[in-house]
């Protein structure tokens, strides 16, 4: 899908993702801009996918509300949806989780960032996530085995909070209760 200057809501972005050429293909719409996603590496999708058992395991346990993958998309504004490689939404967001797209942001986002990413592509993003509501985001780092928790103050400004592999992470008021030791989610992924 080529990046063209025609600027997209939400109904058109569906009507786009739903045709039969973008079957397989991953998509955002950010700004009013159709923009395809690149797969993720092996290390991402792992890491990813370690996220999501420990948090759908607290979230089914407590029954909070729906996790989602990488392939599930978020209504942020009239023109935005983003995709995060993992993320929770709380049933008082989201009561319904019939339709293609989640109809408002999620509680946490986590994010695992590909090394192709641009700095401020990320911080971009994770501030549209924040002012949507979205009460924290998590940006993982594969390489340096680091975590760095975003949250909105009051004032607009942001709260960066950085974790390493020793680390335990908390919810905060994004997933209250919700506390993970970081060394299961950076495990080798050698024998």
């Amino acid at each position: 899908m080529e990046r063209d200057q025609i600027r997209y809501t939400v109904a058109d972005y569906l009507e786009i993702v739903a045709l039969p050429e973008n079957a397989n293909k991953r998509v955002e719409l950010i700004d009013g801009m159709i923009e395809e996603m690149a797969p993720s590496g092996n290390d991402n999708t792992v890491i990813a996918a370690r996220f999501m058992r420990h948090l759908g395991a607290y979230v089914d346990d407590n029954n909070l509300g729906l996790l989602s993958g990488a392939d599930g998309g978020y209504s942020i504004s009239s023109t935005s949806v983003l995709i995060p490689d993992a993320a929770f939404i709380s049933w008082d967001r989201n009561p319904d989780p019939e339709g293609k797209v989640f109809g408002a942001a999620p509680n946490l986002a986590v994010e695992v960032i590909s090394p192709s990413e641009t700095a401020a592509d990320v911080k971009y993003e994770t501030r549209r996530y924040l002012e949507a509501g979205t009460k924290a985001v998590w940006n993982v780092y594969p390489k340096s085995q680091e975590v760095d928790v975003h949250t909105l103050n009051a004032d607009g400004t942001i709260t960066i909070t950085s974790y390493t592999r020793e680390s335990i992470i908390t919810g905060g008021d994004a997933l209250p209760g919700f506390e993970l030791d970081l060394s299961t989610v950076f495990l080798n992924t050698s024998p």
